[in-house]
């Protein structure tokens, strides 16, 4: 949420999120270890299908996954995000940290539809020239031998809010997803009318290529300049 939208009021500015201020639905589904049923991400998604009209929903941000157990097909939280896209809700999912083996993209990251979102580190420095990938970045084929991810974002060492006041770093591509959730939220901002699927295609056709294997970076670096 943070990395999202946090307006870095308690940093003075300094931890602001990628459109600080945007609004945000908590659709709460697992515990407070990260963990849980996918049974129950799967509810908190179709749930927000059900309100999205009535909380004005653009967007779903899943920083969350599981190793698949079937193709994307037949896959249960494929469907489910699958189904939101269709109603309507851009989706953008985590690629897992089980690099830098190949064929470890989690569920739901494995659905072609959706957007999904492997890690870069900057290194800690404004420049882009010296990032480089993270090694635990999920790289593909997903288990149905299809691309993935369809980007990278920063994901190493990122500082955001912590629960219950002040700031924590962590890394991971569930730090890389909510950068790509929060740059549609910029874009949103500038064109309300953009579908997913045209939100989808700006953010993948300004991508950076890095020069990584597609199965790694997918179409490249985040960059909405």
């Amino acid at each position: 949420a943070g990395i999202v939208a946090g307006n870095g009021f308690e940093s003075g500015g300094k931890y602001t999120g990628v459109a600080p201020d945007a609004l945000l639905v908590g659709v709460k589904a697992l515990d407070g270890r990260g963990s849980g049923p996918i049974s129950r991400v799967i509810a908190g998604i179709q749930w927000v299908v059900e309100h999205k009209e009535e909380y004005r929903i653009k967007a779903i941000n899943l920083s969350l996954g599981a190793p698949p157990e079937e193709g994307y097909r037949t896959d249960p939280a494929s469907k489910a995000v699958n189904a939101a896209w269709q109603a309507g809700i851009f989706v953008c999912a985590a690629a897992g940290n089980l690099g830098p083996r190949q064929r470890t993209i989690t569920t739901p990251g494995i659905s072609p539809q959706i957007l999904t979102v492997g890690s870069i580190s900057d290194q800690g420095t404004i420049p882009r020239e010296d990032d480089v990938i993270n090694e635990f970045s999920s790289r593909g084929p997903t288990i149905d031998r299809l691309p993935k991810p369809d980007l990278i974002a920063p994901g190493s060492d990122i500082t955001s809010l912590k629960p219950g006041g002040g700031y924590v770093a962590q890394s991971g591509t569930s730090m890389a997803t909510p950068m790509v959730a929060g740059a549609a939220a910029l874009l949103w901002e500038k064109n309300p009318q953009l579908s997913p699927n045209q939100v989808r295609e700006i953010l993948v056709a300004t991508a950076e290529d890095r020069g990584y294997s597609k199965l790694i970076q997918g179409a490249g670096y985040l960059n909405t300049t």
